[in-house]
């Protein structure tokens, strides 16, 4: 290997002892008188590589025995042509070449990607024959071996006249029409807009348009906005005329540009309508929904009054599930005929919202009710005077009611 150290050996029987010499492609390296010789090499370097011979003489007669040494080493850097510039259409070779033992093999690279063969020489040769803009790039030749790999590269530039892209259009905008020009070219186009109505040239910004030109790569990208309506047609753009052109040093380009309804306002009106006519459905199945449940709630006025009737516990019981809401109530009620249903159509109208309709208490007044008492279990009086008042208040409207009809408990909480 390349920057290793080696040792040749030769050996001689002769009698006399003989003359040892070695030599390199004819040159004499070393001589000694003794019937061996040693030659030492440090540092290889490729240079060193070819025929080592030693020769054996004691002036009876002359021997020599010879070898090759081969020095082996990665590729070296190859050389390529410099940097390219031509115009589209033409052709155009590239060479490559490099050192490297073993032979390292040659591949050519654009853009990373592979192009032409690859060659197991210290010699490659890449032709491009009509050349296109997308011949424009960096290529890259690539030697390797088992013992390393190196590379070289240039950039091939591709000139060409401009080309309008299909991107170029006008379109109606908020603040009337905008109009863009997109040409592709190398060196890169200018643009202009052109206004036939008005005989008019736009390439810089001015109080009546507003005009904007960027470069990026080999692309000019020029806009221009139509603010007063004007200069949009008289149907307020339908009837814009506005003419794109584009130049450089090889040609030069003019289109009239169509008029486009811009997109995203298009997909804002339809997402728009879509989002209304959701809303709208929402609305109206909730209303339904909502309508439903009240019905569910309520009930039909009157149903199952029957059975609500002959267990008034169960129909006072849902008038109130919090106990001391209840408590102050029922408190309120000194008589059990007419005042009853007044409790009733208060609950109807409280601010718990749990209580059974007007329409149903109406129903309930009409029965006969000969005789009702409640009874509170574990609610505490104020005090023994109001107790006995309301036993006395009570055994009076008794004897205004039917005082031989049984007893029949409303509610026992």
């Amino acid at each position: 290997m390349e920057e290793s150290s080696v040792t040749l050996f030769c050996e001689v029987d002769s009698n006399p002892v003989p003359r040892v010499s070695w030599l390199f492609e004819g040159e004499v390296l070393l001589t000694e008188t003794a019937l061996n010789a040693t030659l030492v090499l440090e540092g290889l370097d490729p240079s060193q590589e070819g025929l080592y011979t030693c020769v054996g003489d004691n002036g009876y007669g002359t021997m020599n025995s010879s070898m090759y040494l081969a020095v082996k080493f990665p590729p070296r850097e190859p050389w390529v042509n410099s940097s390219q510039t031509v115009l589209e259409g033409s052709s155009l070779s590239l060479y490559c070449t490099t050192q490297g033992n073993p032979p390292p093999t040659l591949t050519w690279l654009k853009d990373g990607v592979l192009v032409g063969t690859i060659t197991a020489e210290e010699e490659s040769v890449l032709e491009l024959e009509e050349l296109t803009p997308q011949s424009d790039g960096v290529y890259r030749c690539l030697a390797e071996n088992e013992h390393g790999r190196a590379s070289s590269s240039l950039n091939v530039t591709v000139e060409f006249a401009p080309v309008l892209l299909e991107e170029s259009k006008c379109t109606v905008v908020r603040e009337g029409v905008q109009c863009v020009c997109i040409a592709s070219g190398n060196p890169e186009p200018t643009v202009e807009f052109h206004l036939p109505d008005l005989n008019l040239t736009v390439n810089e910004s001015e109080k009546r348009f507003s005009f904007y030109a960027h470069t990026d790569g080999h692309t000019t990208t020029g806009m221009i906005k139509l603010r007063e309506k004007a200069h949009q047609g008289g149907d307020g753009g339908a009837g814009v005329n506005v003419h794109c052109s584009v130049s450089n040093v090889y040609g030069s380009d003019t289109v009239r540009l169509e008029l486009q309804q811009e997109k995203k306002y298009m997909m804002a009106v339809i997402v728009g309508t879509i989002g209304g006519v959701a809303v709208i459905a929402f609305i109206i199945a909730a209303v339904r929904y909502v309508g439903r449940n009240n019905k569910k709630e309520n009930g039909i006025p009157g149903q199952d009054l029957g059975s609500k009737l002959e267990n008034p516990s169960l129909f006072y019981s849902a008038v109130k599930k919090d106990k001391q809401s209840l408590r102050k109530k029922v408190l309120k009620t000194e008589l059990l005929g007419s005042k009853f249903s007044s409790i009733l159509e208060e609950s109807s109208t409280g601010e718990d919202g749990d209580y059974q309709p007007v329409s149903a208490m109406a129903a309930l007044e009409r029965q006969e009710l000969n005789y009702a008492a409640l009874e509170f279990m574990g609610v505490r009086p104020r005090d023994g005077r109001q107790r006995r008042g309301r036993r006395q208040r009570l055994h009076r409207d008794q004897g205004q009611m039917n005082p031989t009809a049984p007893l029949t408990p409303l509610s026992r909480l």
